[in-house]
């Protein structure tokens, strides 16, 4: 039990009364203690009250609370992240306008004489206009180069405190969509639409990270949350080889025209012209490409790295993300580029130097796990055998390893 998890367990919408009561029920004592009690409510309470915003190319603090704002302006560590000063941000919805309203002069000049008109005239007449609620929020707008601080440093230590969600408005966004669709023979399993159900709530896109063993289809649950989203669409893999595989996967499952996608890696042919990009595409690359120093590409390459840094990305995919923690890997997904929705994709979320936690803050909690016992049980994975195989330690080895 620690903020980490809390953090994911509020995010899939449980409320800290219902993870105490739910504790209650399972524990096999009388009551959860005081102290667990106090543990949860604390971290919980902070939790989903600020979140991370893209729009028009800056980054911004949202929250409904001008409070939860002025705690991040008052850390001293974060002071010259932040650009401008906090203010009231007030969304005005337009009127709502019936449909029998709109085409009123139409109807008239047809039904001027029937009874059908005037009963439309009187249902018309009935209606009054109704002003759409306002949705007020408060909004601090944050310098680029300090994501990763504001993400992460607290004076206090507390990095769990008004810990930041992002999530994506994509229905909302009224850019050109990607003409991308699955293919009528695709098909997904039931595990896998656990994990999109988990990943799209209230029509908005949640970032975060999704668990499934090898071969339980890690790529095509990325390619479903790109064609459900129908964005800008950045790839980034471990390496050419999966760089390729995503390209012919993402032609065999869908149907898109194979132009729109473009690779990222030193082996295309760089001798024309970078791509195009302006228009919804989907780009393919490596970390390493994506996180080189700009001083040692070449020509081509920068060229395409400062068009992939001017779009503002619908949805990232980090294949194989337990590498992103990584100094130089991080730049790939934070000053690199600039993404609405953050997906992470992996087998393992492990790393030895214990820095997978930081994914929590870069690209968001864990949304979904399966273990691959359970998939193997329900026939999704082969069964494997394990056998042990005994043998005789050396002497030599054995003297060093009874030393120590």
């Amino acid at each position: 039990l620690k903020p980490a998890t809390l953090f994911s367990a509020i995010t899939f919408g449980f409320s800290a009364e219902y993870i105490v009561q739910k504790l209650g029920e399972f524990n096999k004592f009388d009551e959860v203690s005081l102290y667990v009690k106090k543990f949860i409510t604390e971290n919980a309470s902070s939790f989903g009250k600020c979140r991370l915003l893209l729009q028009g190319k800056k980054y911004f603090l949202e929250s409904e609370s001008l409070e939860v704002l002025e705690y991040y302006r008052r850390q001293k560590v974060l002071s010259q992240c932040w650009d401008g000063e906090p203010y009231r941000f007030v969304e005005d919805a337009d009127e709502i306008v019936t449909n029998l309203e709109f085409g009123r002069e139409q109807l008239l000049s047809l039904h001027d004489n029937s009874e059908l008109y005037k009963k439309l005239e009187e249902m018309i007449k009935s209606e009054e206009r109704k002003e759409a609620p306002k949705t007020e929020t408060f909004r601090l707008g944050i310098l680029h180069q300090y994501l990763d601080l504001v993400r992460i440093e607290r004076e206090d230590g507390d990095r769990f405190k008004y810990m930041l969600s992002q999530e994506y408005d994509y229905k909302a966004d009224d850019s050109d969509p990607l003409p991308v669709s699955l293919r009528p023979t695709t098909r997904i399993r039931s595990y896998q639409e656990k994990a999109l159900n988990r990943i799209f709530v209230k029509n908005r896109a949640r970032s975060g990270i999704v668990v499934l063993p090898c071969g339980a289809g890690k790529t095509l649950l990325g390619i479903c949350c790109m064609t459900q989203m129908r964005k800008h669409t950045l790839i980034i893999c471990i390496n050419n080889m999966t760089v390729n595989q995503w390209c012919n996967q993402i032609t065999f499952f869908t149907e898109i025209d194979r132009s729109r996608i473009f690779k990222f890696i030193s082996e295309e042919n760089q001798k024309n012209e970078p791509p195009d990009l302006t228009s919804p595409c989907i780009v393919v690359s490596t970390y390493t490409m994506i996180s080189r120093n700009d001083e040692l590409r070449g020509a081509w390459a920068k060229k395409f790295m400062e068009k992939i840094s001017a779009i503002e990305w619908g949805l990232l995919l980090l294949d194989e993300v337990q590498v992103a923690p990584a100094e130089m890997f991080k730049r790939a997904f934070l000053t690199k580029t600039k993404s609405h929705t953050k997906i992470g994709l992996t087998a393992t979320l492990v790393r030895e130097d214990n820095k997978i936690e930081d994914l929590l803050f870069y690209i968001g909690p864990k949304l979904y796990e399966e273990s691959w016992i359970e998939l193997t049980k329900q026939g999704f994975l082969a069964s494997c055998r394990c056998i042990e195989i005994r043998t005789k330690m050396p002497e030599m080895f054995k003297r060093e390893y009874e030393i120590k």
